[in-house]
């Protein structure tokens, strides 16, 4: 019944939602859609969630981020002595606006070691939302950059991991040499390399595709035996 009342308030409404809301009905299941849906009518913004769950699916961006778009990961760690390989499924849940702008929440993370959930697109930069202690309790932090868009040189830029922890980033120029990972073959790519001890990181961003490829090279120390950990795009669907 409840479907069936959101399917005609859209449809008398909102054409334009009905049909992209199909789609997700189609593609992401049926409690996904309800509840996207039914949050947007409560809060009374459905011209809103038109615009802002369509937006931002561009092949100019970095990383594109709009409401349901899915990435599919392989994710292997080898250590000396074993290789352990699972799968990581990115989505985009939700998305809310405060002062500052759009936050796209994911489930799960490009990244599994950052422990940020929700992102922001500002100016083509990537921002994300961090928490960090405080006296009152665990407060969030928008962090410095996250991915800045490649320009025509390396350039380096400060960051936050783990909502207290500056560290310094060099993000590449976009390089015009395949890379292959079990999604795709992209002629274009640009890295993003940062180190928190013992970790040595490496991102590969496509434009229009976003983290195609994560590498973590462990060195050995106290934390643990040396390892390399890569986390390479299975499949991905954009909704735009």
């Amino acid at each position: 019944m409840v479907e069936e009342e959101v399917q005609m308030r859209l449809k008398r409404t909102y054409p334009p939602l009905l049909k992209v809301s199909m789609y997700r009905l189609r593609t992401y299941g049926r409690e996904q859609w309800l509840a996207t849906l039914i949050s947007c009518i409560l809060a009374g913004s459905l011209v809103g969630c038109v615009n802002e769950t369509q937006q931002s699916g561009s092949d100019s961006q970095i990383i594109p981020f709009a409401l349901w778009n899915r990435w599919v990961y392989i994710d292997s760690l080898s250590t000396a002595s074993q290789t352990a390989v699972d799968t990581i499924t990115v989505t985009v849940i939700s998305v809310r606006k405060d002062a500052t702008g759009l936050w796209w929440k994911l489930e799960n993370r490009f990244n599994p070691s950052i422990a940020a959930n929700e992102f922001m697109l500002r100016n083509d930069s990537v921002f994300s939302l961090q928490r960090s202690e405080s006296p009152a309790g665990t407060v969030p932090v928008v962090s410095l950059e996250y991915a800045r868009p490649p320009l025509t040189d390396t350039l380096r830029y400060n960051s936050l991991f783990g909502g207290d922890v500056v560290i310094e980033k060099t993000l590449t120029a976009m390089i015009s040499r395949n890379i292959q990972v079990p999604a795709a073959t992209f002629s274009t790519y640009a890295t993003v390399a940062y180190q928190v001890f013992p970790d040595h990181y490496r991102e590969f961003l496509v434009r229009g595709a976003g983290v195609v490829r994560i590498e973590i090279r462990s060195d050995s120390s106290a934390f643990g035996p040396a390892s390399f950990r890569s986390i390479s795009l299975n499949s991905y669907a954009l909704t735009n």
